[in-house]
């Protein structure tokens, strides 16, 4: 049959794909391939199959056009696209390097070759993929935000707030884009630049809860309690109940002194998710502030039964145990997280060392509860003052009185 007539199928296809029938497509371009194995066509009928989700068949149509054309660029690209939602991922990456290495100027083989490595975590190496493609071709902001997200990945907060305002600069002025530079600008402290960012969010949709919530941390994280407080609620009225806004909430309320609200907050969090565990934390804290010490004791038990390596949990424990009269539980757990604690010169460290003096001056050992507080007063002088320290590390009015009781009888 003439070459006539393959153009004419190959034409008619096109018609059918621009009528979205994608399936007359591919027989179309089956009746031209019946007359003449052309890598073109292969390649036409093998993008029909991807996005109908045959993959096996479009696997073998990029195949079969490589075995007529070794050098045919977008049969390696497409055939790594389709490897790699087959979860093939090494086989991809085989492509896409050979696609590389036939066309070492094809952004687009950068690309998907970034997004194969970004699958499996290879931050690295998809961030030298997608600079690459932005020498190549430095006006597409894709490139940008999506290089943002892998320095995100790794930490390197600077270089993905500097890659979001590129992508911004080139006219991509999406939310997803705003949220991402406003959560590095919060990880890094630039508060007010955070709620900038969540601001312009929040212009492009005024119920977008998401949006909502994240300011609302900046918020608290930058002791806005007032303005944190409106957010979360107007981040729960627009997604309804969920965990992390409420657990939220409920620290927003510690921090103002509403305990119930805080408490009833946690334990609304923790029937929507029992594994947050941070709220375990603080709604026996919120026992605690309100007297509530059996209450407390056995949540904190829990929050340390789900996560027995965390320090300031049995530091919390031990002082509910101290409130409570017990020094022996208070010692095992201020024990316990002496050695869990790694870092020295942070404050749950100086905590520990306090809680210790208190515990060795309940048991009579004035001599040991004496060396613990000379040590947590040489790391700051302000210790010596126990109502100072106390309120440094978040302790009750009752802990801070037996502070003051042991240095008062020191003095003695």
């Amino acid at each position: 049959m003439s070459s006539d007539h393959i153009t004419t199928l190959v034409a008619r296809a096109q018609a059918q794909i621009d009528r979205r029938d994608y399936v007359a497509a591919i027989t179309s371009f089956t009746q031209a391939l019946a007359q003449e194995e052309r890598p073109d066509v292969l390649v036409s009928r093998g993008l029909l199959h991807y996005m109908l989700n045959n993959n096996q068949e479009a696997a073998f149509d990029f195949l079969r056009a490589l075995e007529l054309d070794p050098a045919l660029v977008d049969a390696y690209i497409n055939l790594g696209t389709v490897r790699l939602r087959m979860g093939e991922t090494a086989a991809a990456i085989a492509s896409y390097d050979m696609a590389i290495q036939l066309d070492k100027h094809n952004e687009e083989a950068y690309c998907r070759r970034a997004a194969a490595n970004a699958s499996r975590s290879e931050w690295q190496r998809a961030i030298e993929d997608y600079s690459e493609a932005i020498r190549l071709n430095p006006e597409n902001p894709d490139y940008y935000y999506s290089r943002a997200t892998l320095h995100y990945n790794l930490g390197d907060f600077h270089a993905a707030i500097a890659d979001c305002t590129a992508a911004i600069n080139l006219g991509m002025r999406y939310p997803q884009v705003y949220k991402a530079r406003g959560s590095g600008w919060a990880t890094i402290g630039e508060y007010e630049k955070a709620i900038a960012d969540y601001n312009e969010v929040i212009a492009f949709d005024k119920r977008d809860g998401d949006a909502y919530y994240n300011r609302g941390v900046v918020y608290y994280q930058s002791d806005q309690l007032e303005k944190a407080l409106s957010d979360f609620n107007r981040a729960l009225k627009l997604s309804g109940d969920n965990a992390q806004v409420l657990y939220a909430r409920g620290s927003v309320y510690m921090e103002q002194g509403d305990y119930r609200a805080a408490r009833t907050d946690f334990r609304n969090a923790l029937k929507l998710n029992d594994n947050l565990v941070a709220a375990y934390y603080k709604r026996g804290v919120a026992y605690q502030r309100l007297g509530q010490l059996e209450q407390a004791m056995d949540t904190l038990t829990e929050a340390i039964d789900r996560a027995p390596q965390d320090p300031l949990y049995r530091v919390a424990r031990g002082e509910i145990a101290l409130e409570m009269g017990d020094p022996e539980s208070a010692m095992l757990d201020y024990k316990r997280a002496l050695l869990l604690q790694t870092d020295p010169t942070a404050v749950l460290s100086s905590s520990i060392l306090a809680g210790l003096a208190l515990v060795y001056y309940a048991l009579d050992d004035d001599e040991q509860a004496r060396k613990m507080w000379e040590m947590l007063s040489e790391r700051d002088d302000q210790y010596r003052e126990p109502a100072l320290a106390g309120e440094h590390f978040g302790w009750s009015e009752m802990l801070i009185g037996q502070a003051q009781t042991m240095l008062a009888a020191f003095e003695d």
